[in-house]
Formats: structure tokens, C-alpha cells, sequence
């Protein structure tokens, strides 16, 4: 539910959900089955599919193609950059991974998906008998009962995989990412962020546990920084071309390390949550100076100014995607800042300047503030393709969208309530009651036509590998 679904009550710091948003959430949660069903007999249709994405996006058809605009054309892969697209939807049952197995044979990447807690391992060991080529999966935040993790990491087995997105789901550990090494021994780009892999699957790695790796995402997990730089020393970051060092407390001699031991870095996120930062600006600009020519895509924290910008704009001409947000006030980093990284970065498509609170977008006044920050945008932002913009005003985003119509703004719908604008806002646009049909405070009907309760399919549990044919509907999905 986004933002505008909450409201102000009579109780500090109490908020109470908006009805008309309850009854969007529900009749999204009745459709769901109608629209997995849907999208099973879709699938019959395309026998030479090869790519299959269940990303949705609770927007306007407007908004969704400016998405789809920027991923045609932003074709390089980078979990920090893809997670920001979107929630997965919709869940993946049984019944659609029976009908991705047999009716896509040719299928070779299948990202956004998200497992449901019924998903069995008798359903992933059929789409991997069935999807030979399958070389992309990603499954991050599934939820899979404990009792079943072992039977479902034993069926985990794609022998040409190339990549695989597993974050945030608890149940991997040291020893299933051993498993994993075993099931997908082609595995090139790793994505383990918030899982409980620890010091012990970390050394795995820097022993050359899965000999083809080039990109490895580990933020936010318990390892210790010993492990750590024995990573960095390792023979097999040589080789590394994307690294995501989210949430790791790093030295600057560790930044000497990266520059020592992996000549093949493009991709590299240092962002940390600790306001209180180990590593100095200028151990961080010697460090841009030195690999800057090779990098593609780059995240910091709060560490950045605009000393730092120009050193970036000196030092990054290949750079495409940019991500800094959450800077304040007190981090010296503005317009002059900003124009330093546009000027010097010609292949620039992804920007999140997001709480940036010293650029103008932020400003309290109209004309000294969006209109400023627009008007640079338009002189040296033509080329950007996806820009995140969280926390301005919903009227300074409106002015964003016109100036550059090419480009996805991304916005939450929150405003960054410390910062008092002088000028009059708009209000935000409402999408989640258009995509799910609620019209009206009073509509209380959940029901599409011809769909009752009872008509619903009884699921027993069980799952038949075998001949099965797809249901028909007659829901409006």
C-alpha cells in the first residue's frame, strides 16, 4: 500500500489504514489466483519464450512504459540498480511452475519471481528437469517452511545456471551455499545479501568454490572483517567484475586492497548504514582516482561531497550508473556538486539523488529550487533514463516528469517533512484503486463477475508431475 494510504489520527504517532485502501488490498489478493491461472494458459501461447519477468507495478500505463523504456534500454544487470524496479508479483505456485516447465522449454531467464510457503521441492526439481537452459533465476524474499529447506536446496540443480538472486531468504547458510556450488557449477553473479551465510561460506568463496564467479553481492551479512580481506586478497577476486559490499565496515586499507587485487572492477557499492563512516574522503577519492576509469556503476553513503563529485567526474568517464542518495545539509554536496559528475560522466543513465537535501530540488522556494535543479537537468540530464527522486515535493516531481519525459522518475509518494516549502504542493496520484478495480468509497463488492468463494479450487498439497491440463476461468483478471 503506498504512502497516501496512511493518515493522521488523533493519537501521535498513530496512523489507522485508509478503508478504501483495505478493500484495494483484498480484491488484489482474491485476484491473484485468477491472475496466476491466467497467466499459466498464457503461456501455451509462447513455446519459444526465452525470458519470462513477474515484476509487477501498481501505476499508471503511463509510468509502467516509461519503466519498460528504461529497461530495454538499461540492459546492464546490477542487483542495486534492478531491486529498485519493483515488488515481485505475482507469487509462484505449483500450478505456474508446472506450466512454466511445460509449456517453455526454451526459457532462459526468469527473474522477479517470488516463492510461496507452498511451493514444493517436487515443483522446483520439475522446472529444472524441464528448463535445460534456464541461465537467470532469481527467488529473492521467498518463504519456504523449515521442515521442507533440505528436500528444497536438494532439488535446487540447474547445471547452466549463470546467475542466481537469492537474497534475504534465512534459510541459506554456509552449507547451502556449498549445495548450491554443487547443483549450479556455472554459477557466475551470487546475490546473498540478508542471508545467514557467515564467515565459514565467505572463506568457500575465496577458495574458489564456484570457479566461475564474476559478481558477488554480500551486504548485510554477519562476516567478520578478517574474512573479509582475505576475500579481497583472494585469487578469485581478480576475476570479479561486481562486488556489493553493502553494510561491511571497510578501512581504507581495504580500498587499497580492491585497487591491488581486482583490476576488473566495474561494479562497486560501498553504501553503509553507520552514520559514522571508517573511511576518510580523501581515502575514498585516492581510491576513485585510481580505479575510476574502469568503473560503470558506483554507490556511496553519506561520505559524499562535492570535492568528491568532481573527483568522480574526473576520474569515471565510463560510469552509467550513479547512486548516492540520503546525503543532508551538513555533507557539502549541491548543484556545483552534481553538474561536476553529469559534465564528466557522458554515458550517465542512472542517477538516485535521492534526500539529497543540499541540491535545489530540495529547496524551500520554487524558482531557486526545482526549477533550478529542472533546469540543469535539462541542460546536462538528457541522456539519464531512470533518476530516483525520493522525498521532493509531488509538484517538483511533476515539473521532473515534463522536463525530461524520456526518463523514470522514481518516487514513493513520501514528502521529506523537515524541509518547509514555500510554495503551494499538489497532491499525489492515487494508482493502487485504478489497477484493482476499486471505483468508489462505496463500493463494498469484491467480487468480480461470475467469481463466488465457492467456486474456488480445494488445494490438497499435493503436486502431480505429470499431464496436467490448465484450468479455465471465468474471473477478469
Amino acid at each position: 500500500v503506498p504512502p497516501v494510504a496512511l493518515r493522521w489520527v488523533s493519537k501521535p504517532n498513530d496512523y489507522q489504514w485508509e478503508d478504501r485502501e483495505q478493500r484495494a488490498v483484498q480484491w488484489k489478493k482474491m485476484r491473484m489466483k485468477v491472475t496466476v491461472q491466467c497467466l499459466a494458459w498464457v503461456l501455451q501461447r509462447f513455446p519459444r519464450l526465452r525470458a519470462l519477468s513477474l515484476t509487477g507495478w501498481c501505476e499508471d500505463m503511463d509510468t509502467v512504459q516509461r519503466r519498460l523504456a528504461v529497461l530495454l534500454e538499461c540492459t546492464e544487470a546490477w542487483n542495486s540498480y534492478d531491486s529498485s524496479f519493483g515488488f515481485q508479483w505475482p507469487v509462484v505456485d505449483d500450478h505456474l511452475a508446472l506450466a512454466i516447465g511445460r509449456w517453455c522449454p526454451r526459457l532462459e531467464f526468469l527473474p522477479g519471481c517470488r516463492f510461496d510457503e507452498t511451493f514444493s521441492s517436487q515443483a522446483l526439481a520439475h522446472l529444472a528437469a524441464r528448463q535445460p537452459r534456464l541461465r537467470a533465476l532469481a527467488v529473492q524474499s521467498s518463504t519456504v517452511p523449515a521442515p521442507s529447506t533440505k528436500m528444497w536446496i536438494a532439488a535446487l540443480s540447474f547445471p547452466h545456471l549463470r546467475s542466481l538472486n537469492v537474497s534475504y531468504i534465512k534459510f541459506v547458510t554456509d552449507d547451502v551455499l556449498v549445495s548450491i556450488a554443487k547443483g549450479c557449477p556455472k554459477l557466475e553473479d551470487l546475490s546473498l545479501p540478508g542471508t545467514r551465510v557467515g564467515d565459514r561460506g565467505i572463506r568457500f568463496l575465496a577458495k574458489g568454490g564456484f570457479p566461475c564467479l564474476r559478481a558477488i553481492a554480500m551486504g548485510d551479512l554477519r562476516v567478520s572483517s578478517a574474512v573479509v580481506r582475505e576475500l579481497l586478497c583472494s585469487a578469485m577476486i581478480a576475476r570479479v567484475h561486481t562486488l556489493d559490499l553493502y553494510n561491511h565496515a571497510l578501512l581504507g586499507t581495504d580500498l587499497q586492497l580492491l585497487t591491488k587485487h581486482c583490476p576488473a572492477l566495474a561494479w562497486l557499492s560501498l553504501q553503509n548504514d553507520d552514520f559514522t563512516p571508517l573511511i576518510s574522503k580523501s581515502e575514498l577519492s585516492t581510491f576513485i582516482e585510481a580505479s575510476g576509469a574502469n568503473l560503470r556503476g558506483l554507490r556511496l553513503d553519506a561520505v559524499f561531497s562535492n570535492a568528491l563529485a568532481r573527483t568522480v567526474g574526473a576520474s569515471c568517464p565510463r560510469l552509467s550508473h550513479f547512486l548516492i542518495g540520503g546525503i543532508d545539509r551538513s555533507h557539502d554536496f549541491s548543484d556545483a556538486g552534481l553538474r561536476a559528475v553529469l559534465e564528466g560522466c557522458p554515458h550517465l543513465k542512472v542517477l538516485d539523488v535521492a534526500f539529497c537535501e543540499g541540491l535545489s530540488l530540495f529547496g524551500r522556494r520554487w524558482g531557486a529550487g526545482p526549477q533550478r535543479f529542472a533546469t540543469l537537468l535539462a541542460e546536462l540530464g538528457g541522456r539519464l533514463r531512470w533518476v530516483s527522486v525520493h522525498g521532493c515535493s509531488h509538484r517538483a516531481l511533476s515539473l521532473l516528469r515534463r522536463t525530461l519525459p524520456l526518463a523514470y522518475f522514481d518516487h514513493d509518494g513520501y514528502i521529506d517533512t523537515s524541509i518547509e516549502v514555500e510554495y503551494k504542493d499538489t497532491e499525489s496520484v492515487d494508482s493502487l484503486m485504478q489497477v484493482y478495480g476499486v471505483h468508489s468509497d462505496s463500493d463494498d463488492s469484491f467480487h468480480s463477475g461470475g467469481d463466488d468463494d465457492e467456486d474456488e479450487e480445494d488445494d490438497d498439497g499435493e503436486f502431480d508431475v505429470g499431464d496436467h491440463d490448465i484450468p479455465t476461468t471465468r474471473g477478469r483478471a
